[in-house]
């Protein structure tokens, strides 16, 4: 029952309250381990347009088989969110800045390369990244790594979507 509180049910990921316990056990572990951790925040594009032009269910097919490529794109020990509509956060642990870049643009191609088949037709879908990376000596809190990935979303968004950012 904990376990499932955890997790949202469309996606079968971990949900908000999952990813505050997971970035907690993260942020111990990285800290007890002198290892970087790093975070990816990620929104889909235009996906309110999805829910507008054809409907809930046909953004809930897309949701779903968004989470299946996030799943796919990831390291095993990698751990996926769902923190709101369509947006998701990535916990990597004892990951640096060049192998989070390429997590987050593996997950940014497989997203954007193929469309996503739906019951009403493909869609073409494309997701803005942002990443951050606490270094071992770094002391910042979970919230301070949060802002900074989503300050690093943002840059990504306004250089036109579509893209990974990292923040320094």
């Amino acid at each position: 029952a904990r376990r499932e509180a955890l997790m949202d049910p469309l996606t079968h990921l971990w949900n908000r309250r999952g990813a505050s316990v997971l970035l907690k056990a993260a942020l111990a572990e990285s800290d007890q381990r002198g290892a970087p951790l790093a975070l990816a925040l990620l929104d889909l594009d235009t996906f309110k347009r999805v829910n507008d032009n054809h409907g809930h269910q046909t953004g809930d097919e897309v949701l779903r088989r968004v989470a299946s490529r996030l799943l796919s794109s990831v390291r095993g020990d990698d751990a996926i969110c769902r923190i709101g509509g369509d947006e998701f956060l990535v916990i990597m642990v004892d990951t640096d800045v060049a192998i989070a870049t390429r997590v987050a643009e593996r997950i940014r191609q497989a997203i954007t390369d193929t469309p996503i088949p739906t019951r009403d037709g493909t869609m073409p879908m494309s997701v803005s990244v942002g990443c951050t990376v606490r270094q071992p000596r770094d002391s910042s809190a979970i919230e301070v790594l949060l802002e900074r990935a989503d300050q690093a979303l943002r840059d990504s968004k306004s250089a036109g979507r579509n893209r990974v950012r990292v923040a320094s």
